[in-house]
């Protein structure tokens, strides 16, 4: 079972430096904004049970911390999804087929980033996966594209960025303590 905002709803959750932990999954079909209008801005969504947000709508994410402990998506998206927070995940970061836009932070266990189509721009932030074969930012042939106009990539123990189609480098770091940053590009790769 999940909490559900409906298609036709919009909904604001102000955390106010508050913690929630989530047994269930939380799913957006309309419009869901997730924000910290405290000064603390320690506001976070917690599970270690669920993949913790579901998006088919549209969902923006500001000055939230989501930690993962289950081993699953952090954020599982198949709508539009401005990620401004912080995820800590034991699983992945976000698996997305839709429009995604990052300028936040992503450490996790698998990868930080999955990308299985729709269109997906980080313009800032910092992207790590930890795991052992695991790639930070990973984009495979399911179509769409991913274009990196700022921030910071890192592979710990793979290669940070691995493409298989449409890809556009503008600009950020990509690094891999262990391999080469940018790995087995069978599609386009233009980098500037």
């Amino acid at each position: 079972s999940s909490i559900t905002v409906a298609r036709d709803k919009n909904v604001i959750l102000d955390m106010d430096g508050h913690t929630l932990n989530f047994t269930q999954q939380l799913v957006n079909n309309g419009t869901l904004q997730i924000v910290d209008n405290s000064a603390s801005k320690n506001g976070m969504l917690s599970t270690s049970t669920v993949t913790l947000l579901v998006n088919s709508g549209t969902m923006t994410i500001d000055d939230i911390k989501l930690h993962n402990g289950s081993g699953n998506n952090t954020i599982y998206n198949t709508g539009t999804l401005n990620f401004n927070g912080e995820i800590e995940s034991s699983g992945r970061g976000i698996e997305t087929k839709g429009t995604l836009n990052v300028n936040g932070d992503i450490e996790a266990v698998t990868y930080g980033l999955y990308v299985n189509g729709g269109t997906t721009t980080i313009n800032g932030g910092t992207i790590t996966s930890t795991g052992t074969n695991y790639e930070a930012v990973a984009l495979y042939g399911y179509g769409g594209s991913i274009t990196i106009n700022d921030g910071y990539i890192l592979g710990k123990n793979k290669i940070a960025v691995r493409t298989s189609v449409n890809t556009t480098i503008n600009g950020g770091s990509i690094e891999s303590e262990k391999e080469e940053g940018i790995g087995e590009a069978w599609g386009p790769t233009s980098a500037v």
